[in-house]
């Protein structure tokens, strides 16, 4: 990754004071980025098991954020907030890339098996061998 989270102006920090809109914005935007991250990472090494874990946890996030960025709308356009966009825009396109190719493979196993299932199913009775054979014999 060319850049992380850790980068920011300001980090995700619960202990800190009471936090103002821009603040929590700014805390679930970097929340919601360190799960795409965690997803990509586990689509990269094959590691499938916790993907409705990160669904989960990215709707939770995203209705969060969405809440948040409602509240906060007149501070949205600080620096601060316009880096953790555009990082999480960065790590949502990587993140679209990798679910892209797992579903690509996902669909060529389905169609292979499909293809398999079809040709053990039937009797080759219309297939082009059948014919030939058929048309052989007479």
């Amino acid at each position: 990754m060319t850049g992380t989270v850790h980068q920011l102006p300001l980090q995700a920090d619960r202990a800190a004071q009471p936090q103002d809109g821009r603040a929590k914005l700014l805390s679930s935007i970097v929340r919601l980025t360190k799960i795409i991250e965690a997803e990509t990472e586990a689509l990269k090494k094959y590691e499938l098991d916790r993907l409705n874990s990160f669904t989960r946890d990215k709707s939770q996030a995203l209705l969060e954020f969405t809440r948040l960025e409602t509240e906060a709308n007149s501070q949205i356009s600080t620096d601060d907030i316009k880096a953790a966009m555009e990082l999480l825009r960065q790590r949502l396109v990587e993140n679209f890339a990798q679910l892209k190719l797992h579903m690509r493979a996902a669909q060529e196993i389905s169609e292979m098996l499909t293809s398999v299932v079809l040709d053990e199913s039937s009797d080759g009775t219309y297939s082009s061998r059948g014919m030939k054979k058929a048309y052989s014999e007479w």
